[in-house]
């Protein structure tokens, strides 16, 4: 099945091939390129997408375009402009329809008139807060002083698997960094009325991969070592 050319209106059986010796495709390419329009475009914000629409071309052809005017403007990730051009086309439709840039600054709209109804916050909350941030503080002591002795555990309490900071500095972000926990968590001492001192205290602080620390959440040390440990450590030395 032939393919008519959209530009020098011939029939091709591979339209691929040919659009790259076409003279009417070059020709526009070379007129595009000489006049700036295009790169113009893109520096006003449209987006390596939109062009390909308003000038009916593809995404090669947009960009040697913009690289033959002499000026590489943002290394043509699609996000660059993309995101910015739907961006003022939002803002600019709302403020034709409605004259703001914003929905939320629209009466009965979004999240301004939400936020300002009232609400009753549970002291229970804000006092769960407050304990929390005295326990953190006073546990992070005490690992600082137990990293200074040279007493911090080599393998995590949950999976046995070998920290890795053991063999020196990692990316805070890795999954098997050592990270600082609670044996009975926060959450419970707060509960049960244990006290600032005691919920921090080094009986009461184990080590376990950062991983593991992210996905505890409130539950106990052996609550989660019960339900998930011997599964979690399988599939993460499986990685291994």
């Amino acid at each position: 099945m032939k393919n008519i050319c959209k530009y020098c209106k011939t029939e091709h059986n591979n339209f691929g091939s040919h659009v790259k010796e076409c003279a009417v495709y070059k020709d526009l390419e070379l007129s595009l390129t000489i006049s700036g329009v295009v790169k113009s475009d893109y520096k006003l914000g449209y987006s390596i997408h939109s062009l390909c629409k308003k000038y009916e071309v593809g995404r090669h052809f947009i960009e040697r375009c913009i690289i033959n005017s002499g000026d590489i403007l943002r290394g043509f990730n699609y996000d660059d402009n993309s995101r910015e051009f739907k961006q003022k086309q939002s803002r600019d439709t709302l403020m034709e329809r409605y004259g703001v840039i914003n929905p939320g600054q629209l009466d009965n709209h979004g999240y301004t008139g939400l936020n300002n109804i009232s609400y009753e916050k549970p002291l229970f909350a804000d006092n769960l807060s407050i304990y929390r941030k005295k326990v953190e503080m006073l546990t992070q002591k005490i690992v600082r002083k137990l990293k200074v002795t040279g007493n911090l555990p080599l393998h995590c309490a949950i999976t046995g698997i070998e920290f890795a900071d053991n063999k020196g500095k990692v990316n805070p972000n890795d999954f098997r960094k050592r990270s600082a926990d609670h044996i009975r968590s926060v959450l419970y001492c707060f509960i049960h009325n244990i006290s600032i001192e005691e919920a921090a205290s080094i009986n009461n602080i184990t080590f376990m991969l950062r991983y593991c620390n992210t996905i505890k959440g409130n539950m106990n040390l052996q609550d989660f070592k019960e339900q998930y440990g011997e599964k979690l450590t399988a599939l993460l030395k499986h990685e291994d």
